[in-house]
């Protein structure tokens, strides 16, 4: 799901109708955005963490942009 900033609205009410046992993953594409999704989804019980990607050596020459984040459901589960 990539926010846009007209996208607010439809996302509060996709938060609506979520319930707190679907797990979700959000690819973030502007740091701004980082703690208001973590603030919408929050207000709604639903928990995330943040993953800062990186390039597996094992995958080859994968590149990412430095502006790139997944929001993640927190299960409680840490490595």
């Amino acid at each position: 799901m990539k926010v846009q900033d007209n996208s607010w609205r439809s996302s509060r009410r996709l938060l609506r109708v979520a319930a707190s046992s679907n797990l979700f993953v959000i690819e973030v594409h502007k740091e701004e955005y980082l703690g208001q999704l973590r603030c919408m989804f929050s207000e709604h019980g639903l928990n995330l963490v943040q993953v800062n990607q990186r390039p597996l050596p094992l995958l080859g020459r994968e590149q990412r942009e430095n502006t790139n984040w997944w929001l993640v459901s927190d299960i409680g589960v840490r490595i």
